[in-house]
């Protein structure tokens, strides 16, 4: 019970804010993650093993809350141009940006599908070339409640 009634110092209460508080539209439980998608655009991966992904601005901002509750944040590019260089002399290091880099690509994978569904229920779709396609509307099997 301590850990959930933690104090971390990006948690906070606003006692008096009463309008334009944010709010969980639909979420997703999955085998290793629920998936949150918040009223302001956010993505929430919250991982069973206590770690979270929160996906903002686009996806082009990422915050990490490891098990251990520590906060990073990160741009998409950094987290590109992280995994594309040669691996760090901290072995720690190491393995905490190649876990973060495994857990965005699940992430993915998560959404890819999601997507997909959703576009299918949308109707015609137009490709690359502008040529006009027809989509079924079926019920998909994956969708954020």
């Amino acid at each position: 019970m301590d850990r959930l009634y933690g104090d971390c110092e990006y948690t906070f209460e606003d006692l008096d804010r009463t309008k334009g508080m944010d709010f969980v539209q639909k979420y997703l439980r999955m085998k290793h993650v629920i998936v949150f998608k918040m009223s302001h655009d956010v993505l929430q991966f919250n991982f069973y093993d206590h770690s979270k992904v929160i996906l903002s601005s686009h996806g082009l901002l990422i915050t990490y809350i490891d098990k251990n509750y520590e906060l990073t944040r990160y741009t998409l590019s950094e987290i590109m141009a992280q995994a594309l260089q040669p691996p760090v002399a901290d072995p720690e290091q190491a393995k905490f940006h190649q876990r973060l880099v495994d857990k965005l690509k699940y992430c993915k994978e998560m959404l890819t599908p999601i997507r997909n569904a959703s576009t299918n229920q949308m109707g015609p779709v137009a490709d690359e070339g502008g040529a006009v396609h027809a989509v079924s509307a079926k019920p998909s099997t994956v969708s954020l409640r």
